[in-house]
């Protein structure tokens, strides 16, 4: 029998979703002793990757979680000007003043953004790393390492 279309109903799923499944059992995350501010993508009325993302990031262990409101400023890098400068620099201020030492976004645009704003010698005052959830679940994973020094296959 065929199911109408109507009924059909497809489940968008993201990488992000497939490790929360996979790394919810693991018993080698490392406690990473530090605060994420997640930054909800700016140019996305609904973005559809904050809530897995942050579902990833309250099973690594020893990891506070806080909220970051605003616009980091990226305008589909048209131009950087004065102005998307100054909203990088209020969101990672905004960060700093909930005591996060990472800003985690959940769109590449607006953490390239960060990043080029951010990076040393640039104009900005505020000292924040600017990640995103692999790489934060990579830095609390234990390296399972072989005799040659390769990691091994953790995840599959």
């Amino acid at each position: 029998e065929t199911k109408e279309l109507s009924t059909f109903k497809p489940q968008l799923t993201s990488l992000v979703d497939e490790l929360v499944k996979s790394v919810k059992n693991l018993k080698d995350l490392n406690p990473l002793e530090k605060t994420v501010a997640i930054h909800r993508a700016c140019k996305m009325e609904m973005d559809p990757y904050y809530d897995s993302t942050e579902r990833l990031l309250k099973i690594i262990p020893g990891l506070k979680i806080v909220k970051l409101e605003g616009i980091c400023g990226h305008n589909n890098f048209d131009r950087i000007d004065g102005k998307s400068k100054q909203d990088a620099e209020n969101l990672m201020k905004k960060a700093v003043e909930k005591s996060a030492d990472t800003i985690i976004c959940t769109s590449p645009y607006c953490e390239s953004h960060l990043l080029m704003c951010s990076r040393e010698g640039s104009w900005r005052s505020t000292d924040i790393e600017i990640s995103d959830v692999y790489q934060i679940l990579l830095s609390s994973l234990n390296a399972i390492r072989n005799d040659s020094g390769k990691l091994s296959r953790m995840l599959l």
